[in-house]
């Protein structure tokens, strides 16, 4: 009797779940990761889209309402805000900014500076957590053909 316990005990413990599998590890979370949220300031040109640390801007149709006017120009303000991946706010970062398509048919400008291919460093020292509002302007010449128009802005962040 003692016998048979013995290897009913050997089994139940040999087919116990701490033995059966292994736990899978887990990759810890930078907490020093640091990435960018858009939000809408005010209401103008276009309707802006904030997903996270994406966001869209539709323009929709624009025409000439002043034909005295130089090309058609579309402005919109927005809010970007650097925040750690831990939540907790502190640092600064540096933020850089460029085209990453561009049909070449407009302008392209943030805070009043040309945007190129080339990156170009907006805010080279933005307290994480603190939102700083910016302003992107499109300029689309008289010679420009009709069409959508298409560019593609690529933000980046760095923590210092």
């Amino acid at each position: 009797m003692k016998r048979s316990f013995a290897v009913v005990a050997a089994l139940l413990a040999l087919a116990s779940p701490t033995h059966a599998d292994r736990r899978r590890a887990v990759a810890p979370m930078d907490a020093g990761a640091v990435s960018l949220q858009f939000s809408d300031v005010a209401a103008g040109d276009g309707s802006l889209t904030a997903a996270g640390n994406d966001a869209w801007l539709e323009i929709g149709t624009i025409s000439k309402r002043d034909a005295r006017s130089r090309g058609i120009h579309v402005r919109r303000e927005f809010a970007l805000r650097v925040v750690r991946a831990s939540g907790v706010s502190f640092g600064t970062a540096r933020v850089t900014v460029r085209l990453q398509t561009w049909d070449g048919r407009e302008t392209v400008l943030l805070d009043g500076r040309a945007l190129t291919t080339a990156p170009l460093l907006i805010d080279p020292s933005v307290v994480i957590g603190a939102t700083v509002v910016h302003r992107l302007d499109i300029e689309v010449p008289d010679s420009a053909p009709a069409g959508p128009i298409n560019a593609s802005v690529v933000w980046e962040v760095t923590s210092d």
